[in-house]
């Protein structure tokens, strides 16, 4: 997990720092990839046979979904207090789908 988020981390510190230019083209596929990982993360949460797997997939699922609006520009940076509101809501969540089954 670290290091995808790491790799990430780094792709956005250079798309900030104006080192690498991209073309329009590889631009899009790397909004396609981060679609692309978004969407399976959120179907493995779905699917996931334990709360640990589901919040593991929400996390990077969520993960994804910041880094991707940080890269077009939607935001500048995501709050440590967004953060902690969305891990109190999954937590929320997990506790609800375990004690449901």
């Amino acid at each position: 997990m670290y290091t995808c988020i790491h790799s990430i981390n780094i792709i956005v510190h250079i798309f900030e720092t104006e080192v690498f230019i991209m073309t329009d083209n590889s631009f899009q596929d790397l909004l396609a990839e981060l679609d692309q990982l978004i969407s399976v993360c959120e179907e493995h949460a779905k699917s996931s046979d334990s709360a640990e797997k589901q919040r593991f997939y929400e996390g990077m699922a969520i993960a994804y979904t910041t880094q991707r609006m940080r890269i077009t520009g939607e935001v500048d940076a995501i709050e440590l207090k967004v953060i902690n509101e969305l891990y109190r809501s999954l937590s929320t969540t997990s506790s609800t789908h375990r004690s449901s089954k």
